[in-house]
């Protein structure tokens, strides 16, 4: 699911999903892969269903050891937007039920109700999902919002949770999830958002790194760009010296961009790289909504 999503997403943000001919089996498959059971809570999308592929439309028999993530829901929705689908097939309150199953004591949410991990990239799919769904009845923010709040590092990034090492990604996920929400402002205030924009600054080089003393890496240019552009600071970021690094991590032989230079492209790093290049407004690529990470069209 994830990878369709990178290559869903990343087309629209080029203006090329019209390539995409199948568009409504697509759809047939994502919903294929969701299971909805109000009973044990396990709404939700899965991965993918075992031996499918897009010609294998329909739901699969319910397996009690199934169960919906968060991750896959997310990229789901996501993608089902991208495509145009109105959502309609949604069971909405049981997916929001099923999310706010999920949420633990301290605010964080496990992947799935079979258990799991649990840290602050959940945290943003389930703030995702909320938002897409448009239904938070069921989730804390209060303490969402705290959990986020005490993530925060001695060096004013944000971790995968309190007390661990603060990191690029888990920034932009905790401050799009306070976004998503409408508590950045409310939750930081105005000197910690002034604190963690200089952490996110001083991540670029040429590109970003997603900490201190690693090589810079082409997903960061959306990870910590997106998180200096909902700290309304992405005019701090060097673009030219982005874009060149960038490109430098560009397929001459597959298309697509790699981690780094000279390595083989992937969904992901081709995703993020044009997620970047949407954040730096470059010719040809279409504005991207930060909070989603999916174009501002699709919303």
């Amino acid at each position: 699911m994830s990878i369709l999503f990178f290559s869903l997403s990343g087309m629209d943000l080029l203006g090329a999903l019209d390539k995409c001919q199948d568009k409504q089996q697509i759809v047939d498959w994502i919903y294929s892969t969701m299971l909805s059971d109000k009973k044990s809570l396990k709404t939700g999308f899965r991965g993918f269903n075992i031996g499918s592929d897009f010609s294998s439309i329909g739901s699969p028999e319910f397996c009690p050891f199934d169960s919906g993530h968060l991750a896959m829901t997310y990229t789901a929705l996501a993608s089902l937007l991208v495509l145009g689908d109105n959502l309609s097939r949604v069971d909405r309150e049981s997916t929001a039920r099923a999310v706010g199953s999920l949420q633990n004591e301290d605010g964080s949410f496990l992947s799935s109700l079979d258990g799991g991990e649990c840290d602050m990239r959940y945290v943003y799919c389930a703030c995702c999902i909320c938002f897409m769904i448009d239904d938070w009845r069921f989730v804390d923010a209060n303490k969402v919002a705290e959990f986020v709040r005490r993530s925060v590092s001695f060096d004013f990034s944000i971790g995968q949770g309190p007390f661990l090492e603060g990191h690029g990604g888990s920034t932009f996920c905790g401050l799009a999830s306070l976004a998503l929400m409408g508590r950045l402002d409310q939750c930081l205030g105005a000197k910690l958002k002034e604190r963690l924009k200089k952490w996110c600054v001083f991540r670029q080089v040429t590109g970003f790194h997603g900490r201190p003393n690693k090589r810079v890496d082409t997903c960061y240019s959306f990870w910590v760009g997106g998180a200096l552009k909902l700290l309304d600071a992405n005019n701090l970021m060097s673009r030219e010296d982005l874009i060149e690094f960038l490109f430098t991590t560009e397929s001459d032989v597959t298309g697509g961009f790699s981690k780094w230079a000279g390595h083989m492209a992937d969904p992901l790093h081709s995703y993020m790289a044009v997620s970047g290049l949407s954040l730096l407004e470059y010719p040809g690529v279409k504005p991207v909504d930060v909070m989603l990470n999916i174009s501002s069209e699709a919303v």
